[in-house]
């Protein structure tokens, strides 16, 4: 069976590279889990939120020099710092 063009539409293609894919797996256990990335230049980001934290499992491909796990963690790190700061009143919040 050939192909159906449908799947040969460079719209299709560009619409479904999701580089960042997230899931939310919330547990009543502290537990971090992880998925990989569904692209070879993407990031795969696990979240279980809970009460008092949410615990994050990010992973990316170490053969892409266009993405790096802990660099991902920073920027998520430094801004729910900053979501926190805000709905803290802290004014003084670098954004």
């Amino acid at each position: 069976m050939n192909l159906p063009q449908l799947f040969l539409d460079t719209a299709l293609t560009a619409s479904t590279y999701f580089r960042l894919s997230t899931s939310q797996v919330p547990t009543s256990y502290e537990a971090v889990m992880f998925f990989g990335p569904v692209v070879p230049d993407g990031y795969g980001v696990c979240y279980n939120p809970r009460e008092s934290q949410i615990l994050f499992g990010v992973s990316s491909y170490n053969n892409c020099p266009d993405t790096e796990a802990y660099k991902l963690v920073g920027s998520l790190e430094s801004s729910l710092c900053d979501m926190q700061a805000i709905m803290q009143g802290n004014v003084s919040a670098k954004l």
